[in-house]
Order: structure tokens, then C-alpha cells, then sequence
């Protein structure tokens, strides 16, 4: 099963449930083997001042808070990383909707390339930009097409 999971249930259930209790159900959970991954607790999502900021949209709803908090998270690739290499369907996670994830999935399937190379990509992208790099240096030096890289920068400007 996969780690989201409990997550999902805990920021759907979060403004629900008192907090010794959520606790609780988070330590049953670590204990049975389906913990956290150990990135979770540095998630810009978890600080309390996030608390009110709704990750699980509904079709309609607004995600713009949710991606703003997850912009300046310190663990979005890592976060983004689960998401795609489990199929996450619902939420934001590192950034992106369950749509634009689902993008990214396709692809990296076109591609022949396993969900979880992305975000290193991308991080390497945005490394390779600041050092002043045009899009065609960049897509040379990462062996990948020009509109790879523009998409890739696209993604994260959205983000």
C-alpha cells in the first residue's frame, strides 16, 4: 500500500479529528510499516500556519494556496517524486494537481522514461538556468529535446 494513502486520510481528516487522536492513528500506521516517508516532516504543509490551506481541492475549488505553499517547500521534488512513482489520483503534491501530474506520467511514458526521473531533471534544469545556459545548452548537456526543457521550465513556473 502506498504512503500517500495515510496521508490523504490525515490531511482530509485533519480539521476533523483532535490532534492527540490523528497522532495516534499516525503512530498505528509507522507501527504496521506504513509510515511517512522520512522527507514528510520538513513539508512546508505540515507548519501549522498551513493548517487552513486545503491540498485536496475539489473540481472548481481553488489550488492556487496550496501550489503557493508548496512553491516554497524545501522537499517539493521529493513530495512530487511520491506522487508520481505511486499514482497519487488526489491532492497537490509537490506543487502540481492530480491533471498536471497525470502530464507528467504521459510523458514519461512517450519518453520510455520511469516516473521518478523528472524532478531530478527538473531540479537539474532549473541549476543549469541560473548558471545562464540557453535551452538548447541545457537540452545538449541532459540529452533531451529543447521542448523538453521548456516544458520542464513551464511546470515549475506554474508550480
Amino acid at each position: 500500500m502506498s504512503t500517500a494513502r495515510p496521508l490523504m486520510f490525515a490531511y482530509l481528516v485533519g480539521s476533523l479529528m483532535p490532534d492527540a487522536l490523528l497522532e495516534a492513528g499516525a503512530e498505528l500506521v509507522d507501527g504496521i510499516g506504513l509510515g511517512r516517508p522520512t522527507w514528510h516532516a520538513d513539508g512546508a504543509c505540515r507548519r501549522p500556519e498551513h493548517s487552513g490551506v486545503n491540498f485536496f481541492p475539489q473540481r472548481g475549488e481553488d489550488a492556487r494556496p496550496a501550489k503557493a505553499v508548496c512553491a516554497a517547500c524545501p522537499v517539493r521534488t521529493d513530495c512530487l517524486d511520491q506522487a508520481l512513482s505511486t499514482g497519487e489520483k488526489h491532492g497537490i503534491w509537490g506543487g502540481l494537481s492530480e491533471r498536471e501530474r497525470r502530464r507528467i506520467r504521459g510523458q514519461r511514458h512517450r519518453e520510455g522514461q520511469p516516473a521518478s526521473t523528472i524532478a531530478g531533471r527538473r531540479r537539474r534544469v532549473v541549476e543549469l538556468r541560473a548558471d545562464g545556459l540557453s535551452h538548447r545548452e541545457i537540452a545538449e548537456q541532459l540529452a533531451v529535446s529543447s521542448s523538453t526543457v521548456a516544458l520542464d521550465l513551464r511546470a515549475l513556473a506554474n508550480a
